[in-house]
């Protein structure tokens, strides 16, 4: 029994190696739609998440909470996640853009009205959670007020709720 790899399989074995993880990592696959929605959904939604992420590691204890970046990220979520220009016009029910580079899945043009319904649900949580916080006074606007907290598990749970129904 061998115990060691030679030096010239191990060598064939690295190139072999390598060839795969560039096919896997290449070159990015372009939106070929008119308009490029599936490129637009994508960089709101990278905007949405950019704007969720620091509530979310707040929220679950991960981050130290900051009042600062809690508005900007609380004010940037609305923006993105309230204006039809920025994302939401992007999900044309006459174009079902569901191969590469889009993630969606084909259940959007299927049921086009229990889409946009996922849609208002999460907007809505969305505006139910900036109605909370800008209830409460500066001390309580913080993940430690439980009707805070409970807003935004609502904002996370229609995410979850979405990407289940229509996300591959």
């Amino acid at each position: 029994m061998q115990k060691f790899i030679s030096i010239s399989g191990f060598s064939v074995f690295s190139v072999f190696l390598a060839i795969c993880l560039s096919a896997c990592s290449g070159g990015k696959v372009e939106d070929k739609y008119p308009g490029q929605p599936v490129k637009h959904r994508q960089e709101s939604f990278k905007n949405i998440l950019n704007a969720f992420e620091p509530l979310g590691l707040m929220r679950r204890g991960e981050r130290k909470f900051d009042a600062s970046t809690f508005q900007n990220s609380l004010q940037n979520l609305e923006k993105y996640s309230q204006s039809n220009e920025l994302l939401w016009k992007y999900f044309d029910k006459n174009l079902p853009t569901t191969d590469a580079p889009s993630r969606s899945k084909t259940a959007i043009w299927e049921d086009f009205s229990a889409f946009e319904n996922s849609i208002n649900d999460y907007k809505n949580a969305v505006k139910n959670f900036a109605e909370v916080v800008a209830k409460n006074s500066e001390e309580t606007q913080n993940f430690e007020n439980t009707e805070i907290q409970n807003a935004y598990d609502e904002v996370h749970q229609q995410c979850r709720n979405c990407h289940k129904k229509f996300r591959k």
